[in-house]
């Protein structure tokens, strides 16, 4: 049996922005899959259970599992959700096809884990970074990168050629900060204002301008 999560799918006909709200209102999600060397599919899924699934999985590495009707299971990446920008309701799916044998590109993201040296010290752990782009086998993907900070003092910080992810090619500049404890910040005393003294036949100059 296998221990990838699945995701039971529908063929559909239909397609469009109408199509798309009466499925919706049916409780059903439309569904894009692409990628595999075949031809891009439209599919619909149980919305109820694609909220279960998307609650228990790093959505950008975790292989899924599509069944199809009575299709053979395809394996496959989320690549995009699309959602309601002021509500959490589901909209959309984009699904990748993916090969066990092909390697895949994926946005891997990043955990800080412990307490820096320097943050106990009145430091400021700052994170650059909140994920790296890696290349691997789907069998290979990282759920996620932790990194432990416990040893940062302040003014120093984590790069991406720090990371330890064995199976895997880090795809971004090894030189990119990924985080760095940085002084705490100064609290900033009030200008002074320079006192100019002024000279007697200038007062004077002043007193007649006044006057006149």
């Amino acid at each position: 049996m296998s221990d990838k999560p699945e995701l039971r799918a529908l063929r559909r006909a239909d397609t469009g922005k109408s199509a798309a709200r009466a499925l919706r209102r049916a409780g059903r999600l439309p569904v894009v899959v692409y990628g595999g060397g075949r031809p891009s599919e439209a599919l619909s899924v149980d919305a109820r259970e694609v909220e279960t699934l998307l609650s228990g999985v790093q959505r950008a590495t975790t292989v899924i599992s599509l069944k199809v009707e009575r299709r053979k299971p395809r394996q496959v990446l989320i690549r995009e959700v699309q959602s309601e920008p002021d509500r959490a309701d589901l909209l959309h799916l984009d699904l990748l096809a993916v090969s066990e044998s092909d390697t895949v590109r994926v946005q891997v993201p990043i955990r800080l884990e412990d307490t820096p040296a320097g943050v106990k010290l009145g430091g400021i752990l700052q994170q650059a970074r909140h994920e790296v782009t890696v290349e691997c086998l789907p069998g290979d993907i990282p759920p996620e990168v932790k990194v432990s900070v416990s040893h940062l003092e302040i003014g120093s910080g984590i790069h991406v050629s720090d990371l330890d992810l064995p199976g895997v090619t880090i795809l971004d500049d090894p030189a990119m900060t990924v985080c760095t404890v940085v002084p705490p910040a100064l609290e900033e005393e009030p200008e002074e204002v320079e006192e100019v003294e002024v000279e007697e036949g200038e007062e004077a100059e002043e007193a007649e301008d006044e006057s006149d």
